[in-house]
């Protein structure tokens, strides 16, 4: 009996003694979370940076992740120039797109505003390199150089080209962008798909605004071409199956008709929503993996748009 409870009143004191543990732990954890949160409005906000590659590009996107608190990011180069500003979304993500990149090394300086005013900044230097050219291009550019001279008339520019007169081979020199992976032509129906892959997609939201800035830049050139009624232009990313193989599909797909593109103001379609190409575009396919984590209210906003025209 004197044994038994010698055992109770043992297992009574290391109860006793765990509870006040645990109980001086969540005190602590408490503190540190009440200091953290008079402390906040006096301390300046952290945020990381990173930008797209490859940087052989004429221009890039410049990322950054910050706290929920920061109401504005703006960019700036290297002589303090404020280039474009922007707000966070939701989860403090925020991005600059068409960084424009001078050859050699680029300064960009960043600074975040909190909503109490206080302020950080943070620079990124990128180096711009130029796309190495394969032997077998450089002897194609010294041929084409060669007819020219020889008669200036009877090479004429790419994008003076009819439909039927270009290939694969003569689209991407064109565009001469090292990202295109594929270039559909059906030259039946005027249609021509481009396709890029990148894998150095920041998020779904990413995937989509890559689509819509490519789509910008290279549908205008490739309506230009003589006989082109439609174009597409895709976005390629690795994706993984159940069984963890790997392999590229599109990810995002945008198609615009010749008679759209006849309306629209190139200069000026993604300023207000950077997804703002959807809105006229005749097809727009995403795939389900990535429109299932697509938040962004821009493409959101554009997406019913066009679904509703």
């Amino acid at each position: 009996m004197i044994k038994w409870f010698k055992k109770q009143t043992f297992g009574i004191k290391f109860s006793l003694v765990s509870a006040v543990v645990i109980g001086c732990l969540m005190f602590l954890c408490i503190g540190c979370f009440v200091v953290a949160l008079i402390l906040d409005p006096y301390m300046a906000p952290s945020f990381e940076l990173a930008y797209t590659s490859p940087t052989s590009k004429s221009s890039i996107s410049i990322k950054g992740t910050t706290s929920s608190s920061v109401t504005k990011a703006t960019l700036y180069d290297k002589d303090n120039k404020k280039l474009d500003e922007t707000e966070p979304n939701n989860s403090g993500k925020f991005v600059f797109n068409d960084v424009k990149l001078n050859k050699g090394s680029n300064s960009f300086t960043v600074k975040v505003v909190k909503s109490n005013g206080k302020t950080a900044k943070k620079s990124i230097t990128i180096v711009r390199k130029e796309a190495k050219k394969t032997k077998e291009k450089k002897e194609e550019v010294k041929t084409e150089k060669k007819e020219k001279e020889d008669d200036a008339d009877e090479q004429p520019k790419a994008t003076t080209k009819t439909i039927n007169e270009h290939t694969e081979k003569t689209i991407k020199a064109m565009l001469d962008d090292s990202d295109i992976s594929a270039v559909e032509i059906d030259k039946a129906n005027g249609f021509i798909d481009v396709v890029f892959r990148s894998d150095s997609i920041w998020d779904e939201n990413d995937a989509v605004f890559d689509c819509c800035s490519n789509a910008k830049t290279y549908m205008p050139k490739l309506f230009k071409i003589s006989g082109v009624q439609n174009v597409g232009v895709s976005i390629e990313t690795p994706f993984s199956d159940a069984y963890g193989k790997d392999s590229w599909e599109r990810a995002v797909t945008i198609d615009l008709t010749k008679s759209e593109a006849e309306k629209v103001e190139w200069s000026k379609i993604n300023s207000l929503n950077r997804a703002g190409i959807i809105k006229v575009a005749e097809i727009v396919y995403i795939h389900p993996a990535v429109m299932k984590n697509v938040d962004s209210d821009d493409i959101l906003e554009a997406l019913q748009y066009q679904q509703l025209r």
